[in-house]
Order: C-alpha cells, then structure tokens, then sequence
C-alpha cells in the first residue's frame, strides 16, 4: 500500500501547469507559442486560461484529450471551442479533466455541425472532480447544429422552424418540422430552419457536484 501511495504522489507532483497566452499566428491549443515558456499541454497537464490573454482557443484534434485540471479565471473572457465529435465521427469523441473544472469567465462552445446530414461535431467533456460556472461564464452552442434546411426535424422547404423533441411551427401553419429525439436524454443536434441553424449539442459527464 506504501508502494502504491508514493507512485500516485510521484505522478501527480509531475503534472506542469500550462497557461495560454495567445502568442502564436493562430488560436489552435496545440501550437507550443500560444502557451506560456512556448510549451503546449500534454496528457495529464493542468490548463490556466487568466488575463495573459484573452484571444479566442481552439482545442483542436491534436490537443491532449486527458488533462489533470481546467481553470478559467475571471480574466479570460474569450470563447474556448473544442472540437469534440460524436462516436464514429473522429478522435477525440470527449475530453477527459481527471481533476476540477472551473470555468470563472468566458464561453465554452463546439464547432458549428460540419457534417450535411450527419451528426460530427458535439461538446463532451467528462470531469472527474468538482465542475464549477460562474456567474460571468457560459457553456453556449447556439446556432452550431445542423445548417439550415438540414437535419431530421427540418419540416419543408419555406421559412419552417426545426424540431428536436416536439414539433416548432414557421410562418405557414403547414410546415412543422417533425418530431425527433428525447426529450429527457437528448442526444442528438437540433435541426435547422429554413433560414438559420439548430442548436449544438452539450455532454458533461460529472463525478462531483456541478
């Protein structure tokens, strides 16, 4: 038991901080010059978004998808984008934080849905610790679902509203989207209207309180 106590201690003294600071040519987390000391995160790294720099992230595919911590403090008032994807879609289908997530300030969001009529991009992020959202932060993905006139609850052609989990009415009362999906386990994106698109989709699977 000894044994097995000072290898966890080990391991998690090991874990480096990684703070984004923004100064690379794009907004990608796995660009080293967009982190402090020019060093991108790896696997088990603990995230810190602050006031260094509040330029818009980007956790692209080549990101770790398993991290010790998130931190977001009441500096970053910049939307972080993870490109998550829905099974079968690509990797990562989720990004695991092993530890706590605070989220003080700023926007978590995915993607707008790059598949024409299949589900690809989502927003799932399994925590193994506490979550927390401030009062000054959001989790936001609307308007990042199916394009517009696509997914399975578009009703028609005309300026019709999408439908997920009851039917949404356009401006002829003939044209209702139809009805799809769970309305208490909803797993799937909204569709688009005649004119604009559905809503994204948000998975948080949470070990502790949120």
């Amino acid at each position: 038991l000894s044994v097995l106590l000072l290898l966890a201690c080990l391991s998690a003294s090991s874990a480096a901080t990684r703070t984004w600071d923004g100064g690379g040519g794009d907004n990608l987390a796995s660009t080293a010059e967009n982190w402090t000391d020019d060093t991108a995160p790896v696997t088990g790294d603990n995230v810190v978004l602050g006031a260094t720099s509040t330029k818009a992230m980007t956790w692209d595919d080549a990101s770790p998808s398993n991290i010790a911590s998130w931190t977001q403090l009441s500096g970053y008032s910049g939307t972080v984008t993870f490109e998550t994807h829905f099974p079968g879609q690509g990797a990562p289908t989720n990004i695991t934080i092993s530890g706590d997530c605070v989220i003080s300030n700023g926007t978590w969001t995915h993607p707008a849905n790059s598949g024409s009529n299949t589900e690809v991009d989502r927003l799932a992020v399994s925590i193994g610790g506490t979550l927390v959202v401030g009062s000054s932060a959001s989790i936001d993905v609307s308007d990042v679902g199916f394009a517009a006139g696509r997914g399975p609850g578009y009703g028609g052609a005309g300026n019709t509203g999408g439908a997920y989990g009851g039917g949404a009415e356009g401006n002829h009362a003939t044209l209702f989207g139809k009805t799809y999906g769970l309305v208490n386990t909803p797993t799937r994106l909204g569709s688009g209207g005649g004119s604009w698109r559905g809503g994204g989709l948000v998975r948080l699977d949470v070990a502790g309180a949120t």
